[in-house]
Order: structure tokens, then sequence, then C-alpha cells
């Protein structure tokens, strides 16, 4: 598992003053980048592979406000020939979960967009995350 600091800007929050619905998505594949990044993975040049997300969702459960620190916890629940999905927990500092959200991204082939086995590079860097699950239900 991996944890990311969340820190919600007004930019992230809708005219009502909680955090926009389609902000929790952008907020949790920051926080899968972080962890690439991290592990010293470039996205953009893993064996001629690129992993576009097919799937998404997201719960909101409380409030998240402008100014607020969050806790986002990246967690690896299935590993498949060509696609992984990756959940997201996003806690307050009170340790409520604020919201939860999944991912489902796809290996395919950079030339031909089709396609392919996920990279074991990438298998590699995954595993870890599996270690611990996080629902995003």
């Amino acid at each position: 598992m991996y944890t990311a600091a969340v820190f919600i800007t007004l930019s992230d929050t809708d005219a009502a003053g909680v955090v926009y619905f389609a902000s929790v998505l952008r907020l949790a594949h920051s926080a899968l980048e972080a962890f690439f990044d991290e592990q010293g993975l470039d996205l953009l040049q893993v064996d001629q592979a690129l992993f576009p997300i097919v799937h998404c969702e997201a719960d909101y459960r409380r409030p998240m406000r402008r100014g607020d620190h969050l806790t986002c916890t990246v967690s690896c629940p299935e590993i498949a020939p060509s696609r992984f999905s990756i959940a997201y927990r996003f806690t307050q500092a009170n340790g409520e979960v604020a919201a939860t959200a999944r991912t489902i991204h796809a290996a395919v082939d950079r030339e031909r967009f089709v396609s392919c086995a996920l990279p074991q590079r990438m298998v590699a860097v995954l595993q870890p995350l599996q270690a611990v699950e996080t629902s995003a239900g």
C-alpha cells in the first residue's frame, strides 16, 4: 500500500464549496503518479505499452473542503494478464473516510493501440500494492 498527502485547493471545489466530483479522480490519479515516480517508473517508457483508464468509479462519503488535509491510500486489488485495478481511499485527519475511488487500466500497445500483455516491469512495481487491499466500496 502507498499513501500520499492530499491538500484540497480552491480549484478542487465547486460553487457549493465542496470538492467537485471529478476532482476526486484527478487527485487519485495524482497519488498514483506520485507512487510511480517514487518507483522510478516513467509511464511513457514501459516496454512500448500505455495504460489508459478504461473504467473509473468513486463514492463520496463526507464533504471535502478547501484547506482540508487528507491522506490518499493507494492499493492494487487486481493484476491480470492485460490490465490492473487501483483502489484509492481518501481519509480525513480525524480518520473518517471521505471518499473512495477505483480505476481499471488496460495495457495497450503504444503503436497499434490494441490490448497487450502487462509488462513485467509494471507487474513488479504493482505487486507491493497488493499486500494490503483498500476497497473502493
